[in-house]
């Protein structure tokens, strides 16, 4: 049978940690990389990755980047997603706590 993830095997998976490490690891990481990469990078991933994904990603940055990062992050969303998915994942959003737990 078919598996998708067999596909791009150590590239995928790599990809997958390096969004991972972006979510969910703190200071140096997020730091590192300039925010007119990080626009880039995500013109071109907001629409390929699956929702969770994208709902991990911003839900990382909406706990943990500026405001203004944020936002201009959920500005490119909308533009870049079908209209549902990008329903899907503001809704998701507008429902997150703000603060961390």
């Amino acid at each position: 049978m078919y598996n998708r993830y067999d596909l791009y095997g150590p590239v995928h998976k790599g990809l997958r940690y390096a969004l991972s490490g972006i979510c969910y690891q703190a200071g140096s990481i997020r730091s590192a990389i300039q925010p007119h990469a990080m626009m880039i990078f995500l013109h071109y991933m907001l629409p390929a990755i699956s929702h969770q994904d994208r709902a991990a990603m911003l839900g990382g940055m909406k706990l943990f980047a500026p405001q203004e990062a944020y936002e201009a992050v959920l500005r490119l969303a909308e533009a870049r997603l079908e209209p549902q998915n990008w329903s899907a994942l503001k809704s998701e959003m507008d429902n997150m706590k703000q603060e961390v737990s």
